[in-house]
C-alpha cells in the first residue's frame, strides 16, 4: 500500500483492576443487522461462540493529507490477514477523498480505487463471506493528524458522519469524529496533550481524559497513540471472543489489556504550565520549592505565607491557576515526585512514600492507583526497566 516502502489478572497485593470499558458502555455486536442501535450484545462470548468466531469483517481505514501513519499501521496490523491460522476473515481498504495521500512520516499511500470518492458513501458491495452464510460486520478507524485535528475535507467528514457500522477513532482522531457530529452528548477520550482542546472546541462532549478508551454504541475513541491498538484489540474481542483477540495481541507482542490508565503517562508539569502560562512567577518558585522537599509540612497556612497572601486568598489562586485545592495540588506533585522515585532508583516502595511525602506504602498505593490506575510495583515494572532499575 505505501509507495515508499486492561486491568490486570495478577493476584499481586499491588494489582489493580479497571476496566477500559465503563460499565455504562455498550459492546460491539458483530452482526449489525441483528442488533438494534445502543443494545449492549453479550460481553462473555467465548472462543466457540459461532456468533463471534463465524463473523467476518471489513474494515475501512480512513487516510488523508499529514494522516499519522502510526496510527494507520497499527490499524493494518490488527485486522491483517490472519485466516491461514484459523482466524476469522478480515477485508481492509484505505479510504478517502483523495486517490493518494502524504503521512506525517512523509510516506504515500494510495487509497484503494474503489473507496476514493468526493461525495455520500456507497454501499459496499456483497461480500462472498455473506453470500457464502457468514455474518460481516463494518468498522471505519479515523486516524489522528496533530497538523489537522479533524479539520478534513467535507467528503471525509461525510463519509465518517454517514458510516453504516462502528466507528474507532485512534488519538487525534477524535477530532475528525467530533467534526462530524458524532461525539455529541457522548464522552469521548483523545491524546493528553488535545484534552483541553477537544473539550472547548466541542463543550458537548464529556472529555474523559484519563482513560485508554471510551465508546458506547457504535462510537469509540481511544487515547494517544498506542491506546489505538487497545481500543482495536478491545473490538476484536467483542466481535470474535477473547481467545481470537489474545491471538492477535500475541502476534503484536502486546497484552491483550493494558494495566492502568492513561493518565500514567501524562507529563502532568506540562499540562499545568499550559495551564498556567500568565501565572506568576512566585507560584511556580512555590511548586519547585515542594517538590524539592515534598516530605515537609506543607499547609495552607505555609502556602500562603510563601506567597505573601492571605489564606483565603491562597486558596481562591489556587484554584485559579491550576483547577485544584491547596490539598489536591500538594497530592499531585507528591504523586508525581513518587513517579519519578519509581521510575528512576530501586527505593521500596515505604521509602518512595516516605521521600515523597506521602507517608505510608498503604497511602501511597492508594492515591497512586486513584490517580493512575496502576499499583506502584505495576508501574515500576513498565518504566523503571527503561532506566535499568529493578523492583523490589
Amino acid at each position: 500500500m505505501t509507495e515508499n516502502e486492561r486491568r490486570p489478572d495478577s493476584t499481586s497485593e499491588d494489582a489493580v483492576a479497571k476496566n477500559p470499558a465503563s460499565d455504562d458502555q455498550a459492546v460491539w455486536e458483530p452482526a449489525f443487522e441483528n442488533a438494534a442501535a445502543g443494545d449492549p450484545a453479550s460481553d462473555d462470548r467465548g472462543a466457540g461462540d459461532p456468533a463471534s468466531e463465524d463473523a467476518s469483517l471489513d474494515v475501512d481505514i480512513l487516510v488523508f493529507d499529514e494522516v499519522r501513519m502510526y496510527d494507520v499501521a497499527t490499524a493494518l496490523e490488527v485486522f491483517s490477514d490472519r485466516s491461514a491460522r484459523g482466524l476469522p476473515p478480515v477485508r481492509v481498504r484505505l479510504v478517502g477523498s483523495q486517490s493518494s495521500v502524504r503521512c506525517d512520516s512523509g510516506a504515500v499511500l494510495t487509497v484503494d480505487t474503489d473507496a476514493a470518492d468526493t461525495g455520500a458513501v456507497e454501499p459496499v458491495p456483497a461480500r462472498a463471506a455473506e453470500s457464502a452464510g457468514q455474518r460481516s460486520a463494518r468498522l471505519l478507524v479515523v486516524p489522528g493528524s496533530e497538523v489537522r485535528l479533524g479539520r478534513l475535507a467535507e467528503a471525509d467528514l461525510t463519509r465518517v458522519r454517514t458510516f453504516d457500522g462502528i466507528v474507532a477513532a485512534l488519538c487525534t482522531g477524535a477530532f475528525a469524529v467530533a467534526e462530524a457530529g458524532l461525539l455529541g452528548g457522548r464522552r469521548a477520550t483523545t491524546h493528553w496533550r488535545f484534552a483541553d482542546e477537544l473539550a472547548t472546541r466541542f463543550p458537548d462532549t464529556e472529555v474523559v481524559p484519563d482513560e485508554i478508551f471510551v465508546g458506547a454504541d457504535r462510537v469509540w475513541t481511544s487515547a494517544g497513540v498506542s491506546a489505538g491498538g487497545d481500543l482495536l484489540l478491545h473490538l476484536a474481542d467483542q466481535s470474535w471472543g477473547a481467545s481470537v483477540a489474545a491471538d492477535i495481541a500475541r502476534s503484536m507482542v502486546l497484552p491483550l489489556r493494558r494495566t492502568g490508565n492513561q493518565a500514567q503517562f501524562v507529563d502532568r508539569s506540562a499540562i499545568e504550565l499550559a495551564r498556567s502560562a500568565s501565572a506568576n512567577s512566585d507560584f511556580h518558585a512555590l511548586e519547585a520549592r515542594v517538590a524539592a522537599v515534598p516530605q515537609e509540612d506543607w499547609s495552607v497556612r505555609r502556602f500562603a505565607r510563601e506567597l505573601g497572601l492571605t489564606e483565603r486568598t491562597c486558596f481562591r489562586t489556587f484554584r485559579d491557576l491550576t483547577g485544584l485545592t491547596p490539598h489536591e495540588w500538594l497530592t499531585a506533585i507528591r504523586l508525581d515526585v513518587a513517579r519519578q522515585l519509581l521510575e528512576t532508583t530501586a527505593l521500596p516502595i515505604d521509602h518512595v512514600a516516605a521521600d515523597s511525602g506521602l507517608g505510608s506504602g498503604d497511602n501511597l498505593r492508594k492515591h497512586f492507583a486513584a490517580k493512575f490506575g496502576v499499583a506502584p510495583n505495576a508501574y515500576r515494572a513498565t518504566f523503571a526497566a527503561r532506566a535499568g532499575f529493578a523492583s523490589r
